[in-house]
């Protein structure tokens, strides 16, 4: 996540949404009083073009909204543009297996492991429901949510109105670690579908997602 006093805005990074690209890109813009917390694994594209946190101390990398504002205080949470990327869960969850397989070596198949994050998501499977990362209350509390099927125009836009510049393109931070290309929507039966639209049911709501 990034809290910049230098351009009045915070990025509240949720999971599998790009967010760490977004951070990449944005960092190198930031002044040094800016909070900026640490992205793993590290990224590093040349000698001279790393991420560099800073002031990330009693913050972390997916921090609540809730969690932000009493970090940075009333005046600067409600004077401070705020944006997030959300996804569809569908898609999410096949990132998110990828992902798991990566970081744990786990061996399930992604009906197991979509199961595991679902009915004990309190373990390394860890369902991926960012709802409460943008919401206070359940009630909306970010000024943008960027949605990652329009990613680039959506950043662009929100860079545009904080005078940050141009976007060309985004750092592809994670992007090796998902081998296998398929649509996600190959990966589902019916009752999978259901099951992942029932624990996600607030994002769907909100955003009008469909399989």
């Amino acid at each position: 996540m990034i809290v910049s006093h230098k351009h009045q805005f915070i990025f509240v990074k949720t999971r599998k949404t790009a967010g760490t690209s977004i951070e990449v890109f944005l960092e190198p813009l930031c002044g040094e009083e800016d909070v900026v917390t640490p992205v793993s694994p590290r990224y590093q594209d040349s000698e001279t073009a790393a991420h560099r946190p800073r002031n990330q101390q009693g913050y972390s990398n997916h921090a609540a909204a809730g969690k932000i504002r009493e970090l940075v205080g009333e005046s600067v949470w409600n004077g401070y543009y705020k944006f997030s990327v959300e996804r569809k869960p569908w898609d999410k969850m096949v990132s998110m297996y990828w992902w798991r397989k990566y970081q744990y070596k786990i061996e399930d198949d992604f009906p197991s492991f979509c199961r595991k994050a679902i009915w004990e998501p309190n373990n390394i499977y860890t369902c991926p429901s960012d709802y409460h990362f943008y919401t206070i209350d359940s009630d909306l509390c970010v000024d943008n949510v960027i949605q990652f099927e329009t990613l680039m125009n959506d950043f662009s836009s929100v860079c545009d109105q904080l005078n940050l510049g141009g976007v060309e393109a985004l750092p592809r931070a994670k992007a090796k670690i998902r081998t296998e290309k398929k649509p996600y929507s190959e990966y589902y039966d019916d009752e999978l579908r259901d099951l992942v639209a029932q624990r996600f049911r607030n994002e769907i709501e909100l955003f009008g997602y469909e399989f």
